[in-house]
């Protein structure tokens, strides 16, 4: 498929280019990423593959904060609607482009795309190098906003690993850091979606509502693809913390808005974790058969995207041992606990 405001990337850069014309083509090019980002539309996985060919093209060192800017939000873009190996190759090169021009700005943000990445992949023991890296450069430049989402992403990183004790502190420091600060409320709201996961998995499902709750309430109606997958998100930990109370009937309610906001991103981790919670509530409200096919339909879809393999294998033991079949909760019990291991094997303690 051709893009006009790509092909004259690759024009003007594969010529003795002029300064101003490579200038204007780039940021064009960025504009029409960064909409094709928030968007999410159906050709935009077309458009970031070919945007990403084109700035290959680039020599040298120049325009390299568009350029930086472009490569992350591609990276971002893969990441969010759950092909995360595409999004490796570019998120690798704008942390090398950002290192060599000494943007820390730059760097700190692509260090934090190419963090997840790894993370969402598997590899948490980068990641949290990664990170590493990154909040040393956001200290440094005394950003708060800087700074969150950088904790954020290292907290999710140690979710992956089940350490969600020391995964809850990097949250409470997230919402320490926003206090009531409107440019930093969303991280706010997602310290507190992530809150809500991990105690989930401890079982404190007081705390978890109260988290839950926060995050459901302060997040106004979501239009980007990253706002719908956020709101996935937080749907999908409310209905399964609603759920080991009994409270199926708001559980079911919650699920209605987990799929519908699930639909309009076209995103595989939305609409795997708008699954999770709508198989679980299936069994949970007498219909085991629903629920389990969608759970082990949805299971198919995890492994491709090892984040959610995780939150996958633990609803079908709850959905097993709900239906009173032990044996068939041991079957991915097992394999749940293998997957952890491997994580955990990766992952240096951290504190």
């Amino acid at each position: 498929m051709a893009f006009p405001v790509i092909e004259q990337v690759q024009t003007v850069a594969s010529a003795i280019e002029d300064e101003g014309d490579l200038k204007l083509a780039l940021s064009r090019m960025a504009i029409e990423l960064s909409s094709q980002y928030q968007a999410g539309l159906p050709t935009s996985a077309d458009f970031m593959t070919s945007a990403i060919e084109a700035l290959k093209i680039v020599k040298g060192d120049k325009h390299a904060d568009l350029r930086i800017n472009c490569l992350v939000d591609a990276s971002h873009f893969f990441y969010l609607i759950g092909r995360t190996f595409d999004a490796i190759e570019p998120s690798l090169s704008a942390v090398e482009l950002a290192t060599r021009v000494n943007n820390k700005v730059l760097l700190r943000k692509a260090l934090t795309v190419l963090g997840m990445v790894y993370a969402d992949t598997g590899n948490i023991s980068k990641a949290i190098e990664c990170y590493d890296q990154a909040l040393n450069i956001a200290q440094t430049l005394r950003d708060p906003a800087a700074e969150a989402p950088v904790w954020i992403n290292l907290g999710v990183a140690l979710l992956y690993a089940a350490q969600y004790r020391d995964a809850i502190a990097c949250m409470e420091h997230v919402i320490r850091l926003a206090g009531t600060d409107p440019r930093l409320k969303s991280y706010r709201m997602i310290g507190f979606s992530n809150i809500a996961l991990c105690c989930l998995h401890l079982e404190d499902y007081s705390r978890g509502l109260k988290a839950a709750e926060i995050c459901v309430t302060e997040g106004g109606e979501p239009h980007t693809v990253y706002e719908l997958v956020g709101r996935v998100l937080r749907e999908n930990y409310y209905t399964r913390l609603l759920l080991e109370v009994n409270n199926i009937e708001k559980a079911g309610e919650r699920c209605e808005i987990a799929r519908r906001y699930a639909g309009r991103s076209k995103s595989a981790r939305a609409d795997i974790a708008a699954s999770i919670a709508d198989g679980l509530y299936q069994v949970y409200a007498g219909r085991s058969d629903l629920g389990i096919s969608r759970l082990t339909n949805t299971l198919e879809r995890a492994r491709l995207l090892r984040s959610m393999l995780r939150d996958t294998l633990a609803a079908l033991v709850k959905a097993y041992e709900l239906m009173g079949q032990p044996q068939r909760a041991l079957v991915y019990l097992r394999e749940m606990m293998e997957a952890l291991r491997q994580s955990q094997q990766e992952t240096p303690f951290v504190t």
